[in-house]
């Protein structure tokens, strides 16, 4: 018998679209993502090449096509900088007791080059540091094998604006 823990985090906001009516309050994150998301402050019509973003906060990006002679822009968007909050960070914790205390834990990571650390607790309350874990690069198994310690809880922490995936599985040893 095992007991298992699973969490995933990911951005909820859609890839930036050429040729796409948005709307006051929409956000979008670049098609290469840059950590930023962007809000729309002025509602229009993207234009047909991803503009080149502004990566300071709070800093407008402007948005659209031109046409004529001069060019003149056609209902541009006007995107707002804003920090991406969300998926970091990404927590997951598992407690075994009335399960017999199994002490054996696998965990499971995902977020490309990223750093996870775990925590063990006796109490659910004060927390020590006890192993780093790093993404394997590639197609590699990210599984993390035979955490055996004598802590009744674990947890599992990424601080990562990517998107993340945490499993912690405890089962008998």
């Amino acid at each position: 018998m095992s007991i298992r823990v699973y969490r995933i985090a990911t951005t909820d906001h859609p890839t930036w679209a050429s040729k796409t009516e948005y709307t006051y309050l929409d956000y979008v994150i670049p098609e290469t993502p840059n950590g930023k998301c962007y809000e729309c402050s002025d509602p229009g019509t993207s234009g047909t090449n991803e503009p080149s973003w502004n990566s300071t906060i709070d800093v407008t990006t402007i948005d659209g096509d031109t046409v004529g002679d001069p060019p003149v822009l056609v209902d541009p968007v006007t995107w707002t900088c804003r920090q991406l909050l969300s998926p970091n960070p990404l927590e997951v914790e598992i407690d075994t007791e009335g399960f017999g205390g199994y002490s054996l834990k696998d965990v499971w990571v995902r977020n490309e080059g990223a750093e996870f650390i775990v925590y063990g607790s006796h109490d659910g309350q004060n927390w020590r540091q006890i192993d780093e874990l790093n993404t394997p690069q590639g197609e590699r198994d990210n599984r993390h094998k035979g955490l055996q310690n004598a802590y009744r809880h674990i947890k599992v922490v990424v601080y990562s604006e990517n998107e993340s995936e945490i499993e912690i599985v405890a089962g008998e040893g």
